[in-house]
């Protein structure tokens, strides 16, 4: 009889361990209690602004056209306030797609590691030597609201209102930020209001749009990472980057693919023991932001899908344990991959003849053919920041139409002499 109630008593607890981790391994909608809502991003920027007044600053970057909400971005870097051109600038983006908020999780928790360690952490302090960090919780706070405040789950476009009757009808009204960038705006096939993919009534129609073309414009980032999560399983913890177009690469495809590689080696799936994908085939030739970004301002852009496969479902809403462990693992994939990033880069600075800085220059790397992507500028003290594959030991850059070699050292530092 105990031998039977023992067996009773195993088969039990095998049933509920079965149970409790399908449970855990799952969707929670609406999102669980430590996800952060709209409020609780402002309570942050509010709360960090007084706390961390040396390195955080605040902006508002422009308002959403249909609620008039406010897209916030806020920058931590000694000397916040203060526009610095000797080091290269990084953007962190939590979500462009509302359905989406793992990458918001993701975003903000940095952002608080860093301000919480940056004094007394020596790694931390090291990255904020480096580079200046900027963020972006979410490019769509209208349709952000939508999916935080528990209204519906699958919503990704933002709130403009389509069918001009004025209310938000779900599922149908808004327009796909991300298919509205200039760049291949015109490839989107799925051309009807009400499809998922919309990209608008015409190129960068929408204010959150317009807002993010103006702000890459101004401050021509070094790198930048958007967060995004696949809601039906398709695209799931891979890494993509500009762009595979039918075998037409990109001219820095070689150098981005380099950068998704430690990335990826730094950031192991949720559900198996296997790394994130570096996406490698075929790309889409959509309006794009990452595309378009990289055109128009040399900014390698890298778009990472969070949220792994379990049990052949996408789990992108998963309750708060698993959704802080898979924050701290990105975190930890941020730190190293930035640090990799820091040790590869050199400082370029470009002068005259006289010695001065040459500003605001035109410089082609890699190749003086781009025909599509715009080539890189000098910063306003003559300074160009490279990245170097590691097996990569020399480059050839044009300037005035002119080929100068320069070579990899141990100095980060390069300086390049025009000749008249």
């Amino acid at each position: 009889m105990y031998r039977i109630n023992r067996k009773i008593s195993l088969i039990s607890f095998i049933i509920l361990f079965y149970v409790i981790t399908l449970a855990a391994y799952s969707n929670k909608y609406p999102l669980d209690s430590n996800y952060h809502r709209t409020k609780d991003i402002e309570n942050s920027i509010k709360k960090w602004e007084i706390e961390y007044p040396n390195v955080f600053y605040s902006e508002i970057l422009g308002y959403t056209g249909k609620d008039k909400m406010p897209i916030r971005s806020f920058k931590i870097s000694f000397d916040p306030k203060v526009k610095s051109f000797d080091k290269p600038s990084i953007l962190i983006i939590g979500q462009i797609h509302a359905s989406e908020p793992l990458g918001v999780e993701i975003c903000m928790r940095f952002a608080d590691y860093l301000l919480q360690n940056y004094q007394n952490n020596e790694r931390v302090k090291s990255l904020l030597r480096s580079f200046s960090f900027h963020f972006i919780p979410t490019i769509n706070p209208e349709g952000f609201e939508v999916v935080s405040s528990g209204i519906y789950a699958n919503h990704r476009k933002n709130k403009t209102d389509i069918n001009s009757n004025n209310r938000f009808d779900r599922g149908i009204d808004g327009v796909d930020i991300n298919r509205n960038f200039p760049l291949n705006w015109n490839n989107e096939t799925q051309k009807l209001p009400h499809d998922p993919h919309y990209a608008g009534e015409s190129p960068a129609s929408e204010k959150e749009t317009q807002a993010i073309i103006d702000f890459m414009k101004r401050e021509r980032f070094y790198l930048a990472i958007n967060y995004h999560s696949s809601y039906f399983g398709d695209l799931n913890e891979r890494i993509f980057f500009p762009w595979n177009w039918s075998g037409a690469k990109s001219p820095h495809w070689y150098e981005m693919k380099a950068i998704a590689s430690i990335i990826s080696k730094n950031l192991k799936k949720d559900y198996s023991s296997a790394n994130y994908l570096v996406h490698t085939g075929n790309t889409t030739k959509v309006g794009f932001l990452r595309d378009w970004s990289y055109a128009e301002t040399g900014t390698f852009f890298f778009d990472i899908e969070v949220g792994g496969i379990y049990k052949n479902k996408s789990i992108i809403f998963p309750d708060n344990a698993n959704m802080h462990i898979i924050v701290d693992k990105n975190i930890k994939a941020l730190i190293n991959s930035f640090e990799y990033l820091d040790i590869n880069t050199s400082i370029v600075k470009i002068i005259d003849s006289k010695g001065k800085p040459y500003i605001l220059s035109k410089v082609h790397y890699n190749t003086l053919k781009q025909d599509i992507v715009k080539p890189l500028l000098s910063n306003e003290k003559g300074l160009l920041f490279i990245f170097w594959p590691p097996d990569r030991k020399q480059l050839n850059l044009y300037i005035n139409d002119r080929k100068y070699l320069i070579k990899k050292s141990k100095s980060k530092n390069i300086i390049i002499k025009l000749i008249n």
